[in-house]
Parts: structure tokens; C-alpha cells; sequence
């Protein structure tokens, strides 16, 4: 069996779509929790500043390869990345 069958028996692009969905949705109780809370103790801007630059990274490789769910879902989780950094820098001020 080629990769290519295995793909379309496990449903793939299926899996990918779930899989960048998840990403962005990983991100949301952290910046709720934020917003409810202003609380950022213990929040590292290094590891948050390193997470955007590997998800800017990968929205433009979808860019540069026309594939929508690497667009999407690190434009999407790029977007509450900058969200949480600038909420970080305001509150820590």
C-alpha cells in the first residue's frame, strides 16, 4: 500500500484540518484566562515570542504553498500568540 492510499484510507486532510483547529483552540483558555483574570505571572515572553515566530514560519510556508489549513490555523493561533504577548507586556507595565 503507497502513502498515497494510506492518506485517503485514514482521511488525512481530515486529520490535518482537526489538527490545526486544535492548535488555535489550545491557545484560547490561555488567553481567557488572561482577560478574566490579568494575571501573567509565571507566563514566559521568551517561550510565547518562540511559539509566533514558528507559527508565523509555518503560515508562510501554506502561504508560499497555497495550502489553506497551514494559512488558517497558524494565522489564526499567530494572531492569539500576538494577542497574549502584547496582554503580557501591557499588564507586566
Amino acid at each position: 500500500m503507497s502513502r498515497e492510499e494510506i492518506a485517503a484510507r485514514i482521511r488525512w486532510p481530515l486529520i490535518i484540518w482537526l489538527a490545526g483547529i486544535a492548535n488555535v483552540m489550545a491557545m484560547v483558555p490561555q488567553l481567557y484566562s488572561i482577560i478574566a483574570t490579568r494575571n501573567v505571572e509565571g507566563l514566559s515572553l521568551g517561550m510565547f515570542s518562540t511559539i509566533l515566530f514558528i507559527q508565523i514560519a509555518f503560515f508562510l510556508k501554506g502561504f508560499f504553498e497555497r495550502d489553506k489549513v497551514f494559512q488558517i490555523s497558524m494565522g489564526l493561533a499567530a494572531g492569539i500568540s500576538i494577542a497574549i504577548i502584547t496582554l503580557v507586556l501591557v499588564i507586566r507595565s
